[in-house]
């Protein structure tokens, strides 16, 4: 069996939309059908599939047993009751950013460069990435981007919870990625 990420969706869940990675799983112990599980910092999120294969001797079948399946999380816990507000904006921030992130280096697999997203149509044309959720609270770029790295950027819209705070991530090649916080007092 071989897997293979094939990119980086939004799923719609009971805490809200979460960034995930979407793996294609192959290999004869699929059956030669469709497998797929979604994984995001919080561990596995879903699965979905599609599988058939023949019963008996392989010149001789006496059947064939089809299996279709869908999974989705249906409860999840992230950050203690206590803990909303501010703490949860930058949290969604950051979530979103990782997804960037994952966007962008799939993209630099393509490529090899990152990708400049000026709004969320660029997210989605250049990155696949659907950011309508969290970007009711945060307008997202990312700028300088090149073949060593960039600067994503999830800023508060004005006149909402999010507003005055700026959540930045800086990816440069082989390190880790930077993360810093403002918040206008």
């Amino acid at each position: 069996m071989s897997a293979e990420v094939e990119g980086v969706d939004l799923i719609d869940l009971p805490i809200g939309r979460v960034p995930a990675y979407r793996i294609r799983y192959t290999g004869d112990a699929t059956g030669g059908g469709q497998f797929r599980v979604w994984y995001g910092r919080s561990g596995y999120l879903g699965s979905a599939g599609h599988g058939q294969y023949e019963l008996g001797d392989p010149s001789n079948p006496i059947g064939t047993v089809v299996s279709d399946f869908s999974e989705v999380l249906d409860g999840i816990s992230l950050n203690p009751s206590h803990r909303l507000g501010v703490h949860r904006l930058i949290a969604e921030a950051k979530e979103a950013l990782g997804a960037v992130l994952t966007g962008e280096q799939v993209y630099y697999q393509k490529f090899g460069t990152f990708t400049d997203a000026a709004d969320t149509t660029d997210f989605r044309v250049k990155l696949g990435l659907d950011l309508d959720e969290p970007g009711r609270r945060w307008i997202f770029a990312v700028s300088g981007a090149s073949t060593t790295g960039f600067v994503a950027t999830a800023r508060g819209r004005e006149e909402i919870e999010a507003e005055g705070i700026v959540v930045s991530l800086r990816y440069v090649r082989g390190q880790p990625p930077f993360w810093t916080v403002r918040r206008r007092a």
